[in-house]
């Protein structure tokens, strides 16, 4: 079987409405070779599937993360007008804050988004949305002042910030730190994780000087600072001296860019190591997903290996640059191919790639953007053409596991501040609290089916061959031949046989089964990253003409097929007296045997399999309240009957042309048990 997993293994919402009830089925977190060790419940987990990396949620979907930063009712404040317009907008127009999240979580989810990621208020969370959080050590750290920082900043200015991991108690303040931040939310099966930080100054003084900048702002310090002294340290350690035997003698004024890139190294393990340690320390349960890089020339690649060796995800708030008359997109102006860039990171860092701030701009919305990073376009058009091609390219990325758009509502016409001077048309809605119709539109397009992103195989073809494929699971078929409906389902390599239907009927008294041999119809369709085929086929015999459709589908990850019974039409003359639908799995291959299966076992389904020659066991499996009987087995001449009958308001009598169709579609599992 050809594997195309990538092409149905997303599901770009996360079903999470109506209640935390609906996250309650368990899957387990196991990377045995990364440092947070085993087994995770019932939360969010990263894993690699079919060469691509996902965030598999609680109920072991395949997830991209489709976020939106700065989900607040307040806006953003300017200082230059005293208030926040849109936060006066919010004050003005919605009875409470709870009113606001409610409307604003249910836009979010219609346009295809799944997360809240940076920065969002209390109000939206636990309503359908996923959320991640920040610890923002540095920001603590800063805080503090004196010697806890080697560059201070401010907690308001983004990349200019840096802690001072040397500190001789870095490592308890980060476990103090996470004790009151993170455990409060160890058992939050919303979460997908925590940010460490947020654009922190890898490159110390100049970021041209990635590699080399963080050593000379160490060395810069006053020789009193513990960075410094921890410094002068180091390199009398590398030179197998005693730094405690004459302190204060080691130049660092001549070290060589290499040394100065081996310091870069020891400092971002030390910060990495501290700082998820503490978070694991704290919450176990949930993700660490890095600390959101400046931009892919935002740290030097000594940093994204540190990251990638203690983080799960490793983020970066990164602005792609697109040329729309070619359909380009690059990982910045006169950049690579954002494809390749991504490609590249995720491969120095050794772990998925979580892009958490991506936007542009256009100059119709009022706003200057005068200040802010990203590209500028003229029109609302064309900055909905600029993210949906973005926003493709990096779902079709193997090597990303999700994206958050930067950011929910503009920032002010004159500004946030003078130490923040930031005022573009990044909002998803507007100051008044209107979308861009065609922005949301065109992310709303591509979320609605990134299979499509990913350049999805399958399908129904000229010949009237069909299939559907998840990588682990492969059902196909062929219109017109005769052959069950689906006539081979695979599971892995493995071809195990077909699946059909049949319809008990009435005729005068006499009761008739008759098989749906002659398909006749089929159609291919994906939504939230399941594959489904809709396949027709008739029952004849004598005058009686009926159609039975059935639906196979395949979730995301997922190593069963779903079939189920989705109608019943009567095409004859004449009335037609239905007394029950089956699903009618045949096993392939010589001295096929029916399974044994205790009914009423606790913990299980109702369930019938056929025990193959080569091993394991092709299974049915229901819970469906409507299973009126479920028998697998032979006649004397060694003909299979799977007989899994659902008998839903029957008998039911159809007049000619009328057509049943269940609220409820008549479910069950079709599998492969190796046992």
């Amino acid at each position: 079987m050809k594997s195309v997993a990538a092409a149905f293994c997303l599901a770009a919402a996360i079903v999470l409405a109506g209640g935390q009830q609906s996250v309650s089925s368990t899957s387990a977190r196991t990377d045995p070779g990364h440092p947070h060790g085993t087994e995770t419940p019932n939360f969010f987990r990263v894993a690699e599937f079919d060469g691509r990396d996902w965030v598999v949620d609680p109920a072991g979907r395949c997830t991209w993360l489709a976020g939106v930063d700065h989900v607040r009712a307040g806006g953003w404040h300017c200082e230059a007008l005293g208030y926040s317009p849109y936060g006066r907008f919010v004050e003005t127009n919605y009875a409470s804050r709870a009113e606001w999240a409610t409307e604003t979580v249910a836009r979010l989810r219609s346009w295809g988004f799944n997360m809240l990621s940076f920065a969002h208020d209390r109000e939206v969370r636990h309503a359908g949305l996923a959320h991640a959080l920040g610890v923002a050590f540095s920001d603590e750290f800063g805080k503090r002042g004196g010697d806890w920082t080697i560059s201070p900043g401010t907690a308001k200015t983004p990349g200019v910030a840096f802690p001072n991991v040397f500190h001789p108690d870095f490592a308890e303040a980060c476990a103090e730190i996470a004790r009151r931040k993170c455990a409060q939310h160890r058992d939050d099966p919303w979460l997908v994780g925590w940010f460490l930080d947020n654009e922190l100054a890898w490159w110390g003084i100049a970021r041209n000087a990635l590699d080399t900048g963080l050593f000379d702002l160490v060395a810069s310090l006053p020789p009193e600072h513990s960075a410094r002294k921890a410094l002068e340290k180091w390199i009398a350690e590398k030179n197998g001296m005693s730094f405690d035997a004459a302190p204060g003698i080691f130049c660092v004024e001549n070290a060589s860019p290499a040394l100065k890139r081996e310091f870069l190294a020891f400092a971002a393990e030390r910060y990495f190591a501290a700082t998820v340690a503490a978070v694991r320390a704290a919450d176990p349960n949930h993700l660490v997903l890095g600390c959101r890089f400046a931009g892919f020339s935002g740290a030097a690649d000594v940093v994204w290996q540190a990251a990638g060796r203690h983080c799960d995800i490793v983020s970066v708030n990164a602005y792609p640059w697109v040329e729309l008359g070619s359909e380009t997109v690059f990982d910045r102006r006169g950049g690579v191919a954002l494809s390749d860039r991504l490609a590249e990171k995720r491969a120095v860092a050794g772990r998925p790639i979580f892009v958490s701030e991506w936007s542009f701009s256009a100059l119709d919305a009022g706003r200057p953007c005068s200040a802010g990073a990203g590209e500028r376009f003229r029109t609302q058009r064309e900055r909905a053409a600029a993210a949906a091609l973005a926003l493709r390219t990096m779902v079709a990325s193997p090597d990303v596991v999700g994206a958050s758009w930067f950011m929910w509502v503009d920032e002010p016409a004159l500004g946030v501040a003078p130490y923040f001077p930031e005022n573009c048309n990044y909002g998803l809605v507007g100051e008044d609290g209107r979308p861009y119709e065609e922005l949301v539109g065109a992310l709303a397009a591509v979320l609605a089916d990134p299979a499509a992103a990913l350049g999805a195989a399958g399908g129904v073809n000229p010949d009237g061959s069909w299939s559907i494929s998840n990588g682990c699971a492969e059902v196909s078929g062929r219109c017109g031949d005769g052959a069950p409906l689906a006539s081979s389902l695979a599971f892995g390599s493995r071809v195990v046989g077909s699946c059909g239907a049949l319809l008990e009927w009435s005729d005068g008294g006499r009761r008739v089964w008759t098989e749906a041999t002659n398909r006749v119809a089929a159609s291919v369709s994906r939504e939230r990253g399941v594959a489904a085929a809709t396949v027709s086929g008739e029952c004849r015999s004598g005058a009686m003409r009926a159609r039975i459709t059935i639906r196979f589908s395949l979730a995301p990850g997922s190593e069963d097929v779903t079939a189920e019974i989705v109608s019943l039409e009567n095409l004859g003359d004449a009335p037609l007296v239905a007394r029950g639908l089956y699903l009618r799995p045949f096993a392939l291959g010589e001295g096929i045997r029916p399974g044994f299966h205790a009914r009423n076992l606790y913990g299980e389904q109702d369930r019938a399999a056929w025990l193959l020659p080569g091993g394991g066991e092709y299974f049915l499996a229901t819970t469906d309240s409507r299973l009126s009987g479920l028998r697998f087995w032979l006649d004397k001449s060694g003909a299979q009957h799977p007989d899994a009958c659902f008998a839903p308001e029957l008998p039911l009598t159809l007049a000619p042309g009328e057509s049943w169709t269940p609220d409820v579609p008549i479910s069950a599992r079709l599998g492969l048990d190796p046992r």
